[in-house]
C-alpha cells in the first residue's frame, strides 16, 4: 500500500479536466486512486480481484440416532462394570492375603492386580 501510495505521489493525475499532483487530490479522490490502483495491482499480480470462499457443509446426524454410537456407549459401560467388580474382588483378595501374612511375592500380586484393574 505504502508503495502504491509513494508511486501515485510522483505522478500527475487529472481531476475535473486539470492535470495536477496527486498531494493536491483532495482525500476522498486520494483514496479512490489508491483503490483503484491497487485493485489493478492485484489483478495483474493473482489473477483476481477478490477471494471466494466456498465450505461443504454436512449434515450432522444425532449420536441417538445412529446405532454405532448407541452400541459404543453401552459397550463401554458394560466393560467399566466388568472392571469395578473385578477391582473389588481384587481388593478383597489384597485384604485377605495381608490378614493371613501371605509372602512378599503373592502381596506384590494382589496389589499389581488392583493397580491394572483401578486404571
Amino acid at each position: 500500500l505504502e508503495l502504491i501510495r509513494t508511486q501515485l505521489e510522483t505522478e500527475k493525475v487529472t481531476h475535473n479536466s486539470k492535470v495536477v499532483f496527486f498531494n493536491d487530490l483532495p482525500v476522498p479522490d486520494q483514496n479512490a486512486l489508491i483503490a483503484k490502483r491497487l485493485k489493478d495491482y492485484s489483478k495483474k499480480t493473482y489473477k483476481k480481484t477478490h477471494v471466494e470462499e466456498t465450505q461443504e457443509r454436512e449434515e450432522t446426524v444425532c449420536m441417538r440416532e445412529n446405532p454405532f454410537y448407541v452400541d459404543t456407549v453401552r459397550n463401554f459401560r458394560d466393560r467399566r462394570n466388568v472392571y469395578k467388580e473385578h477391582l473389588k474382588k481384587a481388593k478383597q483378595k489384597l485384604d485377605k492375603a495381608m490378614k493371613n501374612n501371605s509372602p512378599a511375592h503373592i502381596v506384590r500380586q494382589r496389589k499389581d492386580m488392583v493397580v491394572l484393574y483401578d486404571s
